[in-house]
């Protein structure tokens, strides 16, 4: 499951509420994901084979101990941010 998740208001408006629990019935339009690589027990390209197989649009995996992000809007589409350059999405 990922760290946060976000999912544009509008697409809501058809359930009429938020659900408090799982599972949705939407898929989120942004997963974001905080990468620790010595604790990775999966690849990222699994998890990100799997969020955009399941129609997510965006990707944004975090390496805080870099201090940079990989902003992923395909399966073969990406560009590492550093902390000098913001995101947009």
């Amino acid at each position: 499951m990922p760290r946060l998740t976000s999912v544009a208001v509008i697409r809501w408006a058809a359930y009429g509420h938020v659900p408090k629990g799982l599972p949705w019935h939407v898929v989120p339009d942004l997963v974001v994901e905080i990468s620790r690589e010595s604790a990775q027990t999966e690849p990222i390209s699994a998890w990100l084979d799997s969020y955009f197989h399941a129609g997510v649009n965006r990707v944004w995996v975090i390496y805080p101990d870099q201090l940079k992000i990989h902003d992923h809007d395909s399966l073969s589409s990406s560009r590492l941010l550093d902390r000098n350059q913001s995101l947009d999405g």
